[in-house]
């Protein structure tokens, strides 16, 4: 072998005994591995960020059959100026090292979604650590709060919100769940304002409450609220504006394809009641222009099975099913009208995406309205076309007959 080839050789082996060590490693039991953040918003405009951890050997307790007396995660909040020094000040009450890569949800107080969530989300998308995947809520109140609620079947708040969202929106359609990155998009989108989800605390019904054993002294997690996913906050770019019922959040569904399940209450025969189950559709928002005016035409197609009669009789009958149909496309009709009325004259804000419509089926004629879009959204009409196939009747019949 040549000598230079020689040398060559050993620089490699040598280079390669010491480039792969493990220098930016970082051991488990040295970090205090976030799950979940909450900012709030004070009147003097400080920044109080609240970090939920979990403990290290929360797990280890658990499966070891403990007392089960002390939690499973920790609380630390931490005030200042801006979010990254409140982070940073964070670090006088953590014995480890703050870890978000495993953060899951962010929660803004009204107060600071009134102020404008574009600087207070600036630190998230920059941080090498954070995920911008995490969800994003909007809240009533304090937002520390909402990580301080007991439970009902997971081990910390964080995974009963987690889950609440993941299930909650296939299932009811009463919320729509954005994480952090549905957010910016929405934010630096042409002809779209963007939407967060609503999250709060509601008392629990009488019969949800459980003596608690024990001593109930104060500081622990509220046991008399629980934890409720209904609505939607809206936004002018990154500001607050208002919030939206749990129907008008259903609308907002069924108008612009975000999901076409849930239930429907539809009047029947008798002053009867019938739930019909919303089971799939589609949905389109096409900007129409006719004699020089434009105009907007939302429809909206769903299939439908019937959930439950509450005691109406002849549900095989072809001219009920009609009938139902024509009654559940009515009810969903009249909810999206009244939820484009609200967005045009009341919150003056393009949630629905009208604009990012017109921008996308017709490029051109956006450029030479965009700058003017605030003002004509306001006054623009709107057509709703709603179509419902009941398809499915279950498998029972009536579960009683005339005698």
């Amino acid at each position: 072998m040549k000598p230079g080839k020689f040398l060559l050789l050993i620089y490699i082996s040598l280079t390669l005994m010491i480039v792969p060590g493990c220098w930016s490693r970082r051991e488990l039991n040295s970090l205090s591995i976030s799950q979940a953040i909450a900012v709030d918003l004070e009147p003097d405009g400080k920044i109080v960020l609240t970090f939920l951890f979990v403990k290290p050997d929360s797990g280890q307790k658990q499966m070891g059959g403990g007392s089960g007396s002390g939690m499973s995660y920790v609380l630390v909040s931490e005030k200042g100026e801006t979010l990254f020094d409140t982070q940073r000040d964070i670090y006088l009450s953590l014995p480890r090292k703050l870890f978000m890569g495993q953060n899951s949800l962010v929660i803004y107080s009204e107060q600071a979604a009134r102020a404008g969530l574009g600087p207070l989300m600036d630190l998230f998308f920059r941080h090498k650590d954070f995920r911008l995947t995490n969800y994003v809520f909007v809240t009533r109140g304090k937002a520390s709060d909402m990580l301080k609620f007991q439970p009902n079947l997971e081990s910390n708040p964080v995974r009963e919100i987690f889950g609440a969202i993941t299930y909650a929106h296939m299932r009811v359609s009463k919320t729509i769940p954005k994480d952090i990155k549905d957010f910016l998009i929405d934010l630096g989108a042409p002809g779209i304002e963007p939407v967060l989800p609503e999250i709060e605390l509601v008392p629990k019904l009488a019969g949800e409450e459980l003596p608690q054993s024990g001593s109930s002294g104060g500081g622990g997690p509220s046991q008399k609220t629980k934890l409720r996913l209904a609505g939607m906050a809206v936004f002018k770019e990154d500001k607050f504006v208002d919030w939206l019922s749990p129907d008008e959040t259903r609308a907002l569904h069924f108008a612009v394809a975000m999901g076409h399940l849930g239930i429907e209450i539809i009047p029947g025969p008798s002053d009867k009641k019938l739930a019909v189950e919303i089971i799939g559709g589609t949905s389109k928002i096409k900007p129409i222009v006719k004699n020089g005016r434009l105009f907007i035409r939302i429809e909206s197609t769903s299939a439908a099975n019937i959930g439950e009669t509450m005691g109406v009789k002849g549900i095989d009958n072809p001219d009920l099913i009609n009938e139902l149909n024509k009654e559940t496309e009515n009810v969903i009709r009249e909810r999206i009208e009244k939820l484009v009325k609200k967005a045009q004259k009341e919150y003056r804000s393009d949630f629905m995406g009208f604009g990012s419509a017109i921008w996308r089926e017709m490029p051109q004629y956006w450029k030479e309205i965009e700058n003017e879009w605030d003002e004509l959204f306001t006054e623009i009409p709107v057509e709703v076309v709603v179509k419902v196939d009941i398809k499915g009747i279950g498998m029972a019949s009536d579960y009683s007959n005339e005698r």
